[in-house]
């Protein structure tokens, strides 16, 4: 009977302490969730500051390309090559408008109305300019995919510190495609710094086959990032770490990042190291980015039709056709409310 009574105090005692155990891991967690959320709310405030900064972004940097490959005959080949100048970036409100002018003479160029790719070509007393291609993005879906990738590579150079992939900070917290998994502090030799990972199953954050996407961004610099990656297809992961910032007022601006290709022996197969220099950290003008700085015409994409009626108006005066057209109109007009009277 003893044995029996003791073996149950003994089953209680247990009962009671895996009890008391589970509740405090329910504790730690629920506590662990609280952070997390409260980490995260930080994280939104911090990327709507960054998005409303980088609407009013407005500046010059030149950035250039050092290149370094792991197989020596691809790295014969690169060393080969001529050197060429860093490009030029400009941007004002932002990425409304933005230009990129290579060293090879090629510019390129969007605005609120149009884009346009121009050539210079320099002659015996000055330069001159020829139009490339003309688009206007807002209207025409094609013309918006042709300038989706440079308006992405302007920005990335840009504003690469609030920038990742093709996504902005706040993209990347507002997105509903794209979930983060967690968000978590941990301590640098820097300081706390914060890593953020990612989940794209949809594929709207990047290619198709990417994964393990992650991001350490620094709280103190206004959710700067520092470094982040992602894992491709076959044996192969890209890491980009950026190591100093520079700004432009309260903008931070990457002054170099370098991007590893890694496989899976964790050789590097790839370093692209790009540098930027802060060109001018005043407003630039409006005019910078728009065909007749150039010396060329402002596009008229306006139909026919359009610019008919439109000089016609101009010059107090309309065309015949267009008196037919409207008492034509008129007529069928007409023609439709006799019919529905004699309907009724």
């Amino acid at each position: 009977m003893s044995c029996f009574i003791l073996s149950s105090r003994t089953v209680i005692f247990f009962t009671l302490a895996i009890a008391m155990l589970s509740n405090t891991e329910c504790r730690a967690e629920g506590k662990g969730i609280n952070r997390q959320e409260a980490l995260f709310k930080r994280f939104l405030e911090g990327a709507r500051d960054a998005q409303n900064k980088i609407n009013k972004a407005s500046f010059a940097v030149r950035v250039s390309l050092h290149r370094e490959l792991l197989d020596k005959k691809d790295e014969q080949k690169e060393r080969d090559k001529p050197k060429v100048e860093g490009s030029l970036f400009k941007c004002r409100e932002g990425i409304r408008y933005a230009l990129k002018s290579q060293a090879d003479g090629m510019i390129y160029v969007i605005n609120p109305d149009y884009a346009f790719v121009i050539n210079k070509s320099t002659g015996a007393t000055k330069a001159s300019y020829s139009i490339k291609w003309l688009g206007r993005p807002s209207v025409n879906p094609k013309d918006e995919l042709t300038t989706t990738s440079k308006k992405e590579e302007i920005m990335g150079k840009m504003l690469g510190a609030w920038y990742m992939y093709n996504k902005t900070l706040l993209d990347i917290a507002e997105d509903p495609e794209i979930q983060i998994r967690s968000i978590s502090p941990f301590t640098t030799e820097e300081g706390e710094l914060i890593k953020i990972e990612i989940e794209d199953t949809n594929n709207v954050f990047n290619d198709p086959g990417f994964s393990n996407n992650y991001m350490i961004c620094d709280e103190n610099t206004d959710w700067s990032i520092r470094e982040y990656g992602f894992r491709m297809i076959g044996p192969k992961t890209n890491v980009k770490l950026i190591n100093e910032m520079q700004f432009v007022g309260n903008i931070p601006i990457p002054k170099s990042s370098v991007s590893e290709y890694i496989n899976d022996d964790g050789e590097v197969m790839m370093r692209l190291t790009h540098s930027v220099e802060i060109v001018s950290s005043d407003m630039v003008p409006k005019e910078e980015f728009y065909l007749s700085y150039y010396g060329l015409p402002e596009p008229n994409f306006e139909s026919k039709i359009e610019s008919a009626i439109k000089d016609a108006i101009h010059e107090g005066r309309l065309p015949a056709w267009l008196w037919y057209l409207v008492v034509g109109m008129i007529c069928l007009g007409i023609g439709i409310w006799i019919r529905r009277r004699v309907s009724a």
